[in-house]
């Protein structure tokens, strides 16, 4: 067994546990276990506070909880170990599987693990027996759970919920046990539930398109992914639809997977199809804007201001997405592609970069783009941060940048970032242009006053807004006024428009069952007869 510390020549001491018996390492050292018969055969450290366990893996390719030893070989297990920022704190989050009954086939990475705590290294990641994974976090309240069970009986030990301190380090095991008379092991079909309600997704055309679901009171979560093996999943709670970027023409597959109350799920494809349309009539309709305007009988201003600073999605309609003004309390359209970044710029007040400083950076989701460095940040949220995309340690300090932005770290030079929390809170919901930098826009989410970058192409920058926003009915949207006109521009032409049906042609009174468009004017398609408008 050897022991490897980074920063080298640490004289931390670490203590291990073996099938041969215990014994105690530094930086540098090894243990030799003596002849030992053929077999399999375990070693575990004792990870101290203030590390955290960076690998932990075997020459041959045994896992160090099973190691294989056959007759006249040599086997030689490496543990490194990273020493931790002095005021962070760690978990150690340990997923055990038990199929012990027959029914079961699962194996802990296929479990998601979560973790809710303040800046974890890692929030969400696939589980592991022990040593497991090891999540550092900033002291405070903290939770840890799984995504599925899958239908397994779950069992979470004492420390996966509480509150922890800086230095200090707990131990998270969730157990998962199959049960007997069947089901167990990833339970993902109609035989896991004698009467389910039936499950389906579908799509409209990209790259803004609509995807929409159906199911029963059954189902309790929804997960999507453009990847069938559900890398980089988005989770939601069950909603009627929502809005998602995929690239336009037929035939792009979206794969979306449905969570039963009692632990099975299904998995549904949604592709889009007949989106080559013949040239265009001109047809007469009304915007957007325009008619959800209309809808606003009776504003509410208490309601519009406990909205203030949020995105919200509109899940009666098709999936629109609206940001209520921080100040003004007025709904604002935001449009997909190729309007979105420009609509952004005219809401963002400009900020210098000393005052952005003082906000908390967040990482932003569902933004495509390269990392070239593989240091868990994307190529153009590093070149927003000025930091290398290929160089996972900007300042040479031995952190990666990544690690430094969780734990609030310069990740281009020495020390912490200046935040003030109560600058951030005073931020929060707002869009700031970085005047300093190369016009970078950032969204300080009201949900944590982190600030979230915005990419500068509209379809990274709509996934973006579409992550944070939450689903709102009708109802309750149209009781927030619209916003039409922000610095003196008319935002109603980066809207699309409604056609209602030839004979409420100009009515006041839009039905919501119209067909949206990005486009200055609305298409006549053949058979218009056929849609229910």
């Amino acid at each position: 067994m050897k022991k490897e510390t980074d920063p080298d020549d640490d004289p931390q001491s670490f203590d291990f546990t073996s099938d041969w018996g215990a014994f105690t390492l530094t930086d540098g050292q090894e243990n030799n276990s003596g002849p030992l018969d053929p077999g399999t055969y375990a070693v575990a450290e004792t990870l101290p506070a203030g590390w955290q366990q960076t690998s932990a893996t075997c020459d041959d390719g045994s896992p160090v909880s099973a190691i294989e030893l056959t007759a006249n070989e040599t086997v030689t297990c490496t543990f490194v170990n990273t020493k931790l920022p002095a005021d962070t704190a760690t978990l150690i989050v340990i997923k055990h599987v038990i199929n012990n009954s027959g029914t079961g086939t699962k194996t802990a990475g296929d479990f998601t693990m979560n973790v809710t705590a303040v800046n974890p290294s890692q929030s969400s990641f696939a589980g592991a027996e022990a040593p497991g994974v090891t999540v550092t976090v900033d002291p405070g309240d903290y939770s840890v759970d799984e995504a599925d069970n899958f239908n397994y009986i779950k069992t979470r030990s004492a420390d996966c919920t509480g509150t922890i301190a800086a230095g200090k380090s707990k131990t998270c095991t969730i157990t998962n046990d199959d049960p007997g008379g069947g089901g167990g092991g990833g339970c993902t079909g109609a035989s896991c539930n004698p009467n389910p309600s039936p499950v389906n997704a579908a799509i409209t055309c990209g790259p803004n398109a609509t995807l929409s679901f159906s199911y029963g009171s059954d189902v309790t979560g929804i997960s999507i992914s453009n990847s069938s093996d559900f890398s980089n999943a988005t989770a939601i709670s069950p909603v009627p639809s929502l809005a998602w970027a995929v690239p336009a023409g037929d035939g792009q597959t979206v794969y979306v997977k449905f969570q039963r109350a009692n632990g099975s799920i299904e998995i549904r494809q949604a592709t889009t199809a007949n989106c080559t349309t013949p040239p265009p009539q001109v047809l007469s309709c009304i915007n957007l804007v325009t008619a959800e305007a209309e809808q606003v009988k009776s504003p509410n201003q208490s309601l519009a201001a406990s909205f203030k600073g949020k995105i919200l999605l509109q899940t009666e309609a098709h999936g629109e997405l609206w940001y209520v003004h921080p100040v003004s309390g007025l709904k604002y359209y935001l449009p997909g592609q190729p309007h979105t970044v420009t609509v952004l710029t005219l809401l963002a007040d400009g900020i210098s970069q000393s005052d952005l400083a003082k906000i908390p950076l967040g990482i932003s989701p569902n933004i495509v783009s390269a990392d070239t460095d593989s240091d868990g940040l994307v190529d153009i949220f590093e070149e927003a941060l000025g930091t290398s995309p290929i160089n996972a340690d900007t300042d040479g300090d031995s952190f990666a940048d990544k690690v430094e932005v969780d734990n609030g770290y310069n990740p281009n030079g020495s020390g912490k970032m200046p935040l003030k929390a109560d600058f951030a809170a005073k931020q929060a919901g707002r869009f700031f242009l970085q005047v300093e930098g190369a016009g970078q826009i950032w969204y300080v989410n009201p949900a944590d006053n982190k600030r979230y970058f915005i990419p500068s192409d509209s379809a990274n920058a709509y996934n973006v807004l579409a992550s944070f926003s939450q689903g709102i009915g009708n109802a309750d949207l149209r009781q927030v006024p619209v916003g039409v006109e922000i610095k003196g521009v008319d935002l109603t032409s980066y809207a699309g428009c409604y056609a209602p049906t030839p004979t409420v042609l100009g009515a006041s009174e839009l039905p919501r069952t119209g067909f949206p468009l990005d486009l200055a004017q609305v298409v006549v398609l053949p058979s218009l007869a056929a849609y229910p408008w």
